[in-house]
């Protein structure tokens, strides 16, 4: 292996391994399938994020990875598939082959109308995340850690918002924490 293409393989393998930073562009993805899917940014950079069933994600590039978002209209290509559970395949549908998203845009992807393929489309993907009501399960008006642990989220992530208090979040401070694209790491909805 040469060594530019040993070093574009870290640099892949550090974009998917660390957490996202604050300079780091991202996009959301909203999992509505039953299975496992993965997009790939085809702009440049390669890389690659396995998202889990039912679930909210965020794709990041890292920003000392410009190539993600290169296009002269701020977007990347991006291409959605369903893995086959037998793994001997992969699906994508049309609309999950070449979509172009913007940093801070989110999309969806449902299962076909045939069962196999998978159909993507542009959404606000906070709307998929749990309400407050459903998550402050003790009803006191505050999200402790065990609450938001719940739903796969970890009150650490949230201390962009959470100015007063870093053991819990009020209703505001959970509102307006996920309207930041970048906090979406596998919530469950």
């Amino acid at each position: 292996m040469n060594r530019s293409a040993f070093f574009l393989c870290l640099l892949c393998l550090l974009a998917i391994a660390l957490p996202a930073q604050a300079s780091d562009q991202c996009f959301g993805i909203v999992n509505q399938t039953m299975d496992p899917i993965r997009i790939f940014s085809k702009t440049g950079s390669m890389t690659y994020k396995k998202i889990a069933s039912q679930t909210i994600d965020s794709f990041c590039c890292p920003s000392s990875a410009p190539l993600c978002f290169d296009k002269s209209d701020g977007t990347t290509k991006a291409k959605a598939v369903r893995e086959d559970p037998n793994g001997l395949d992969e699906w994508s549908g049309l609309t999950c082959r070449k979509i172009r998203i913007k940093p801070g845009q989110s999309i969806a992807v449902s299962l076909g109308a045939d069962g196999k393929h998978i159909d993507c489309r542009f959404v606000d993907a906070a709307t998929f995340v749990p309400s407050f009501e459903k998550v402050d399960t003790n009803h006191d008006g505050k999200i402790d850690r065990n609450e938001a642990r719940a739903i796969n989220v970890n009150l650490d992530d949230f201390k962009v918002s959470d100015k007063d208090n870093p053991y819990y979040m009020d209703k505001d401070e959970y509102q307006s924490t996920f309207s930041k694209i970048n906090i979406f790491k596998g919530v469950r909805f």
